[in-house]
């Protein structure tokens, strides 16, 4: 879809800023296509949604990538990432089951 083209769009932006390999630009993409898919989180704007998986990739795959240099990267706020990726949270098991890795 048009959205989830523009998500993924930033979605490289980001992971080229951020220094990610393909690998982990990969991970994303995919997290990113299934949450677009399953509307987890249509209510928000792609760049919250890009944003938020980013966070939960990091967070998952524990890179060293500070919170603060997503939200300067991305340019959200530390409350608009939270709330997505609290939202994300409820889904935990169904993204679990998607395999990445760094």
């Amino acid at each position: 879809s048009k959205t989830l083209q523009e998500c993924i769009t930033k979605l490289h932006r980001f992971s080229c800023i951020l220094g990610f390999n393909d690998k982990t630009f990969e991970s994303c993409r995919l997290i990113l296509t299934h949450v677009e898919n399953e509307k987890y989180l249509d209510k928000h704007t792609p760049l919250s949604r890009t944003s938020a998986i980013i966070y939960y990739v990091i967070e998952r795959l524990n890179i060293s990538i500070n919170k603060h240099h997503i939200l300067q990267t991305c340019e959200v706020s530390d409350v608009t990432i939270n709330k997505c990726y609290i939202k994300l949270m409820k889904y935990k098991k169904e993204l679990s089951m998607i395999n990445i890795s760094m």
